[in-house]
């Protein structure tokens, strides 16, 4: 019985190695790797970055299908849901952030110093001066002031009365109230420093 022991194993041996499945290389000469060329010649083995047909059935391109229904056209949805490729007529947002509205802003409250009684939409900045801003105008001042100011514009000279100094800083006193009663919430213009200015260069004009 031993004499048959050799060929058997031998046969055993032979049998397994017959079996061994040699298994083919991918596209990357992995062997039974997964890698695969897609339409575009690109090997790897992530099928959610395969190559895709654009709109004009060109592999790999980028044309899109736009709110026209052309491809590769520019049309945009803007935010009034308006669909066309002109930039210019945009949709825009007014002044109440609505979108394609023709709201006016400003102050709706009549009882406020700075009431606008065009304004559809009320953006919170009324406010109410204390102080009457028309008592300006009856200052003597005021009327040498446009004076003076039509003399220089004719090229003309003009006489400066006496009391010239007093009336000016007069007058900017009560420019200061209205300035420190918030008269002059929407003229960004009238500041402190303007104010300052105006004293110092307008009352000293006839020294």
């Amino acid at each position: 019985m031993r004499k048959y022991l050799l060929p058997i194993m031998f046969l055993a041996f032979w049998s397994c190695e017959e079996e061994a499945e040699v298994l083919p290389e991918d596209c990357l000469g992995v062997e039974g790797g997964t890698a695969l060329v897609d339409s575009c010649g690109v090997c790897d083995s992530d099928p959610t970055n395969d190559c895709t047909e654009d709109c004009s059935g060109q592999w790999g391109g980028t044309l899109v299908v736009d709110c026209n229904g052309e491809c590769g056209g520019t049309a945009l949805v803007d935010s009034c849901g308006v669909c066309d490729s002109d930039s210019t007529n945009n949709c825009a947002e007014d002044c109440a952030g609505v979108w394609g509205g023709d709201n006016i802003c400003g102050c709706t409250d009549a009882s406020a110093s700075n009431f606008d009684s065009d304004a559809t939409f009320d953006d919170g900045t009324c406010f109410i001066c204390e102080v009457e801003m028309e008592v300006l105008m009856d200052f003597p001042f005021s009327s040498q002031l446009q004076e003076y100011i039509n003399a220089v514009i004719l090229g003309e000279s003009y006489e400066f009365s006496s009391d010239w100094k007093a009336n000016c800083e007069a007058y900017f006193i009560f420019y200061q109230e209205l300035f420190d009663n918030n008269c002059f919430q929407d003229d960004p213009y009238i500041t402190q420093e303007s104010i300052d200015d105006m004293v110092s260069e307008i009352c000293t004009l006839n020294d």
